[in-house]
């Protein structure tokens, strides 16, 4: 969903919290509360004009941490 602009929502278990960054690249709800997770997904869609800054936060954030090529390279450090 980053690398295509648009935002994460999820509940906030696992490493999701390390990779979504709450109101910048998605939304964070507590972990299994359904009604707060639709809450977060109401509140991202209502986002208007900032719905380009998200985007470009969102497709931002995977380039920089999640491209192949960084991936290929930290792989290549590993085995020099």
């Amino acid at each position: 969903a980053l690398a295509c602009g648009c935002p994460v929502f999820s509940g906030s278990s696992g490493g999701i919290a390390e990779i979504v960054e709450d109101g910048v690249t998605g939304r964070l709800a507590e972990r299994l509360d359904a009604a707060a997770l639709s809450a977060a997904m109401a509140t991202g869609l209502v986002i208007g004009d900032q719905r380009a800054a998200v985007a470009s936060a969102c497709r931002a954030k995977a380039e920089r941490n999640y491209a192949p090529a960084r991936h290929a390279a930290a792989l290549i450090a590993l085995y020099e």
